[in-house]
């Protein structure tokens, strides 16, 4: 990799850049050269980061709780006051997504992915007790080994699970990430790279 290129954050989950970093170069001009000039190699790079981290959605998505964390908890719709998502589990296992970024600048790194959870049920049990330590907060905690952590990020299984089974992906990304750099040869070759 060239030397004193961007450092790319690989993969973000929960809102944390996960700390799985490559060294590359001219990445963010690379992708917004290709969603100007050539767009349909954009968008096929793009789908093929994200074809290549769907076995890492599947595997983070079964770790949510294949029943109700709380007897309480209702399954669908909203409910009460603060119109509560309901937790379906099936629902939030099938909520977490894989989805291609755009190089733009995040954290510390570019972030060329992200694991999401997209379901509102399954983003709750996830976050539940960064802001404020509810009776229901409590009383997740009480039944899980995660504990809530308060004015800050946390995550009960999104993040966590992410790093511990990121190498399912990391060769399949770096094969896609070789693609990219033969791109950003071409595109310097060309002489786009003064238009940026």
């Amino acid at each position: 990799m060239a030397k004193g290129g961007t450092t790319l954050s690989t993969v973000t989950a929960g809102g944390k850049g996960a700390n799985f970093r490559i060294d590359t170069y001219g990445m963010n001009e690379t992708l917004r050269a290709l969603r100007l000039f050539d767009k349909d190699m954009y968008d096929h790079i793009r789908k093929n980061i994200a074809d290549a981290s769907q076995p890492l959605a599947k595997v983070v998505g079964e770790r949510f709780p294949d029943e109700k964390p709380l007897s309480g908890w209702h399954t669908s719709g909203r409910k009460g006051p603060s119109r509560m998502p309901g937790y379906s589990p099936g629902a939030a296992s099938k909520g977490v997504k894989a989805i291609a970024g755009t190089g733009l600048a995040r954290g510390k790194g570019r972030t060329i992915l992200r694991i999401q959870q997209t379901n509102a049920g399954g983003m709750v049990f996830d976050t539940a007790g960064s802001a404020n330590n509810s009776q229901f907060v409590m009383n997740l905690d009480k039944h899980r080994r995660t504990k809530s952590k308060q004015n800050g990020w946390r995550s009960r299984i999104l993040y966590p699970a992410t790093a511990k089974n990121f190498t399912l992906i990391e060769a399949a990304l770096r094969s896609v990430l070789r693609t990219l750099e033969q791109q950003t040869q071409q595109r310097l070759s060309s002489g786009i790279g003064g238009r940026f």
